[in-house]
Order: C-alpha cells, then sequence, then structure tokens
C-alpha cells in the first residue's frame, strides 16, 4: 500500500484471514483474526444527529427561549413603572393647585400663630409703604419639625415670600445669593425667607430643600397652597402675587412692602436703608 500525506488509501474492506507466507513468525500464526464489521453509512446514519448531540440543542434553545423571555418580562415591568411615574409627573406638573381639602392641614400651634397675627389688606400697586401695621414675635412650624422665629430682637427685617416654581422668584433669590456672596448683605438685618404656594412636581420642590442654603436667617414653610385660604401666612401678610417682601423696623413695624421683582440695584438700596433704621 503506498501512503500519500494528503489522501488515504481507499480500498474494500478485509472480511477474511489474508494469506500468511509459510515462513511467517510462529507468534504470528497465534495472533487471532477478528474481521472489522462492515458498517454501511447511509445518508440517514449522516445526517442525523445523534441523540446527545439533539438532547443539547433541545436544553440551549429552551435556555435562550427562556432568557428572552425573562428580558422581556424586565423590559415590560420597566415600561410600566416609567409610565405610572410619567402619568404621577404629568398629572403634577399641569399648574393646577391642590385644593384646600387636599392640602396639608394648619397643626394647632400654626393655627393659634395665625389668629394672633393681624390681617393686612391688599396692595394697590407694585409698592406700598403708607400702610402702618405693628406685628408680634411668633414662632411657626415647618413641616419638617424645624421652628422658624419672627421675634423682636433689635433688628430690623426683610421678609421674602418666594415660591419655588416661579420664575421670578428664582431670580430674586440669585440677586440676594450674589449680593451676600460678594458681603453686601448687611448684618444689622434679619433676613427671613417664607415659602409660599408650594407645588409637588413642579421645579426646585420641596421648598425647605430649595431654601435651605440661601442667605436667609430664618424660614418659614407656609403650609396652605390656595393664594385666598386664610389660613395661611401669605394671606395673613396680604400677599397677592410673587416675589413679595416686607420690610419692619426693629419694633415690628410695617415700613414698606413691595410686590414683583426687583432689580438688584433697588435690592441693595432697600437694604442699605433698612440697616439705618
Amino acid at each position: 500500500m503506498n501512503h500519500d500525506n494528503n489522501r488515504l488509501a481507499t480500498g474494500p474492506i478485509p472480511t477474511s484471514p489474508p494469506t500468511i507466507p509459510e515462513n511467517a513468525p510462529d507468534n504470528l500464526l497465534s495472533t487471532p483474526f477478528s474481521p472489522i464489521p462492515q458498517v454501511e453509512l447511509t445518508r440517514e446514519s449522516t445526517d442525523k444527529p445523534s441523540n446527545g448531540l439533539l438532547g443539547g440543542i433541545v436544553v440551549i434553545g429552551a435556555l435562550c427561549t427562556l432568557g428572552v423571555l425573562t428580558a422581556i418580562a424586565v423590559v415590560s415591568q420597566r415600561q410600566a413603572a416609567v409610565a405610572v411615574e410619567s402619568s404621577e409627573s404629568d398629572s403634577l406638573s399641569l399648574g393646577d393647585q391642590f385644593t384646600k381639602e387636599q392640602a396639608p392641614a394648619v397643626s394647632e400651634a400654626n393655627a393659634a400663630t395665625l389668629e394672633r397675627i393681624p390681617q393686612l389688606g391688599p396692595m394697590e400697586g407694585s409698592a406700598d409703604n403708607t400702610t402702618t401695621q405693628q406685628f408680634s414675635p411668633f414662632e411657626w412650624e415647618n413641616p419638617d419639625g424645624s421652628i422658624g422665629f419672627l421675634e423682636r430682637n433689635g433688628k430690623p427685617k426683610a421678609i421674602y415670600f418666594l415660591a419655588h416654581w416661579c420664575p421670578h422668584c428664582q431670580a430674586e433669590l440669585a440677586k440676594i445669593e450674589s449680593l451676600a456672596a460678594v458681603g453686601l448683605q448687611p448684618e444689622e438685618v434679619d433676613f427671613i425667607a417664607v415659602g409660599v404656594l408650594a407645588r409637588p412636581g413642579e421645579a426646585n420642590f420641596p421648598p425647605e430643600m430649595w431654601l435651605a442654603d440661601a442667605p436667609f436667617d430664618q424660614l418659614m414653610i407656609d403650609v396652605e397652597q390656595e393664594l385666598a385660604a386664610e389660613e395661611s401666612l401669605a394671606a395673613r401678610f396680604g400677599l397677592a402675587g410673587v416675589p413679595y417682601v416686607l420690610y419692619l423696623d426693629a419694633e415690628l413695624n410695617l415700613i414698606e412692602r413691595k410686590s414683583g421683582e426687583l432689580s438688584q440695584e433697588e435690592v441693595l438700596d432697600d437694604w442699605e436703608r433698612l440697616a439705618a433704621e
């Protein structure tokens, strides 16, 4: 038989013992011969996978299907969660304020405080320095349990009423912060922020977080969200729009109040006059 490195020799498979030469060694004669059974390779036997391979394919297919179904389920759950969050956000960002029944209840302590605050009437125009009113010191309980004070400590007061969603209030706060950052906020004046007309779902909510790092000595968060509600700091202090600021002297007498966004120069001028009281 000739051997070729690239091809195998072909030919019929022997089925009978080979002819042994007479001079062959004895041990060769003692070796039994077992005919190699013929195996007929048909198209069916070559094309059809074995049972083991077929079982492996089935298992892999089942695992892939399970993975796909799991991924679909996870995606569906996430899409459902996003849809719920989106619908909740949309329902809160329409600009509709809660009704009085839906607004947080006024605590007993705050209700008693509101009864002691004299009612200021509405302003006529954007500025008013003719209304006279003296206020008494009071404490105000915020939703997070902290307490804001209006106290008689020998300092005049600048009380800013700001709504977190109002662009003019945001601009006014930015002016106050910029003036304070360069040391122009007078130490002789107490600065008080009152967060009003809260709207969940809109920019800078909750107001206590928005105002937490602002340069104010005291912070009060109004619990009532309706402008006309009597049980609110906003209404008691005559709020008709935001931003809104009241200037009180050291004895808590009303000096002046203004409604609407002020220029930075006007803010600084007001502070200087208030510090001189």
